[in-house]
């Protein structure tokens, strides 16, 4: 924090800068730097193994081209080709589009993440309002949920099946999650669709369409333009590209040939190597700067900005109180002072608007009545933003907003009654805080009051310090600064 920035530079022959170099967590990081350093020489001698393509997939045939160029083309035009492709998706899954066709028994193709359904029989299509642990979110926007039937694990129900055996299930899935739509629809069994029977006869009709001797190829999709009439012009662009795309994978040297895969995957392999060595490098690189650095120069950009130090990094008389108050925000503490807010109020209302630096609670309480408490309060606010947007502006990642939020107001009554000697049970009638949080506050309270008084002594301000300590020994009594309850 600021206090011990300016502590350490009072101190001759201090750095901070040295401070931080020798802290645990920059130790941490230097120590996970070379744990990395160790990853990243295994990464690179995986790569270094891949290198000859041909060596990896131990292939010894003569070639008529460059087996290197010609895979690695094939390779980016095929992740090219497949990013198009899912583009084409997104549009032909935008309800107006896809709407028309999702009749039931449309046969649709699923994935939900990494989980891949494949094909399955469309039961039911409708909008439907987000749900969330069974009841209807009146606020949330009706969303296309479809009712799929979909071949599932005996074992294991949310997952696709392992192997040949699998039964079925219908699956609530969105429309998002669609990945083709089919020509091709099937005919729907009579009665409850949830049945036995039903889905027995489902699974043996998917079965049928996917095997039958027609679709060896696959079982064929809607055209977007030809059938679904799609014909916007970002459509058009689309199509064409995946045209040009597909005409350029069927002119490369490895299209077709029967070890085409072995190297796609090899040089896949590669690439990914290449990318987990270059990410290591980054975290290698940052791991070099010293921690907190950034900081440590934005937060001296402040202090010189509020003449905490000079432009020398000596320390001034703001500075000098600063380094006395550990319990509250020191430089929002030491504003408040030297703008002069305690001038003209007594040491009760004094300590009553300093509560408003160490209550950190939610409290619905209302705010005080007391017009010079809330004069002298709403100064704070404005000092609060005032410090606030010098931080922004020196590359403090702060919220002004929540940064002015935390002078809380609430306990300002209490404290007061507290003080001109109430009880703790009159002055917990006033609140509807636990007995715990008001303790907790006024013990702290106390604490932040005496290293203010404290601190005014160090700037000379005797006068302050005398109102703070006679406002001190009206706070600290009763059952809230005892040493036991037993006692």
């Amino acid at each position: 924090g600021y206090n011990m920035l300016i502590n350490l530079l009072r101190l001759e022959g201090a750095d901070p800068d040295y401070m931080i170099q020798r802290s645990f967590h920059q130790f941490q990081k230097d120590k996970s730097a070379l744990e990395i350093q160790g990853k990243k020489q295994d990464l690179e001698a995986e790569v270094a193994n891949l290198e000859d393509l041909r060596v990896a997939v131990n292939d010894d045939s003569s070639y008529a081209f460059n087996v290197d160029e010609a895979i690695a083309d094939y390779y980016y035009i095929d992740k090219q080709l497949s990013k198009k492709i899912d583009e084409r998706r997104e549009i032909v899954i935008r309800p107006e589009h896809i709407a028309p066709f999702l009749n039931p028994g449309r046969l649709v193709c699923m994935k939900d993440g990494d989980t891949d359904w494949g094909w399955g029989i469309l039961i039911s299509a409708a909008r439907k309002k987000l749900t969330e642990n069974n009841s209807v979110l009146d606020d949330s926007e009706p969303q296309w949920v479809l009712d799929v039937f979909l071949p599932c694990d005996p074992e294991d129900k949310d997952r696709p099946p392992a192997d040949a055996k699998a039964e079925g299930r219908i699956f609530p899935m969105a429309l998002t999650l669609v990945q083709k739509i089919s020509k091709i629809r099937s005919n729907m069994p009579t009665g409850d669709l949830d049945s036995d029977d039903s889905r027995r006869a489902l699974l043996k009709t998917l079965h049928q369409i996917k095997n039958h001797k027609s679709f060896k190829q696959g079982i064929p999709e809607l055209d977007p333009v030809g059938e679904m009439n799609i014909k916007s012009e970002e459509m058009n662009s689309v199509v064409a590209t995946i045209a040009d795309l597909q005409k350029k994978l069927s002119t490369n040297s490895f299209h077709g040939h029967d070890k085409m895969q072995l190297y796609y995957d090899c040089f896949s392999k590669k690439v990914n190597l290449h990318r987990q060595v270059q990410d290591l490098e980054k975290q290698i690189n940052q791991s070099r700067f010293m921690v907190m650095s950034d900081d440590l120069r934005a937060m001296r950009r402040v202090l010189r900005r509020l003449e905490f130090i000079d432009k020398d990094g000596v320390v001034q008389l703001k500075g000098r109180m600063a380094c006395e108050i550990t319990s509250a925000d020191e430089i929002l503490m030491t504003e408040i002072v030297f703008q002069n807010v305690f001038a003209d109020i007594d040491a009760n209302n004094i300590i009553a608007l300093c509560s408003c630096l160490v209550f950190d609670e939610k409290s619905e309480d209302p705010i005080t009545n007391n017009l010079d408490l809330m004069k002298a309060f709403e100064t704070c606010k404005g000092i609060a933003r005032n410090v606030a947007e010098i931080m922004v502006e020196n590359k403090i990642p702060i919220d002004v907003e929540e940064y002015v939020q935390k002078l809380k107001p609430q306990l300002m009554d209490v404290v007061l009654h507290w003080l001109e000697g109430k009880r703790f049970h009159e002055i917990m009638n006033q609140c509807n805080l636990y007995e715990g949080s008001v303790v907790r506050v006024i013990r702290r309270l106390e604490e932040l009051i005496r290293e203010l008084a404290t601190a005014a002594k160090t700037i000379g301000n005797e006068e302050l310090a005398s109102k703070l300590n006679e406002g001190r020994s009206r706070l600290k009594r009763g059952i809230i600064f005892a040493a036991s309850l037993y006692l």
